[in-house]
């Protein structure tokens, strides 16, 4: 994880944690060269971001934000129904994004 917060300051500890255990070395490839948050496209909350979601949508199939927040984060935990709803809307706006 020191190389991950090393590559990408701007992560908090406990980000870097979730990232690396969710996606091992992947997170470089989700992360790019992303140098701030900003970088990484809309912030959905609790360190999901449009990159992250884009990762998950066109490599691993996920399709609605339950399926992101449940099946392949867990961050459903923490999201409120306020930022679902705004995952949820973002995803449907940008479904051929990802194909």
């Amino acid at each position: 994880m020191t190389q991950v917060r090393d590559r990408y300051p701007f992560l908090t500890e406990a980000w870097s944690e979730r990232l690396v255990r969710c996606y091992g070395m992947t997170c470089f490839d989700i992360l790019k060269d992303a140098r701030t948050l900003n970088d990484c496209g809309r912030h959905f909350g609790h360190g999901l971001t449009q990159y992250e979601v884009h990762h998950l949508m066109t490599r691993e199939w996920a399709s609605t934000a339950d399926d992101i927040l449940w099946r392949r984060t867990k961050l459903g935990l923490l999201f409120t129904s306020a930022e679902t709803e705004a995952l949820a809307a973002w995803i449907a706006d940008n479904k051929g994004d990802a194909a």
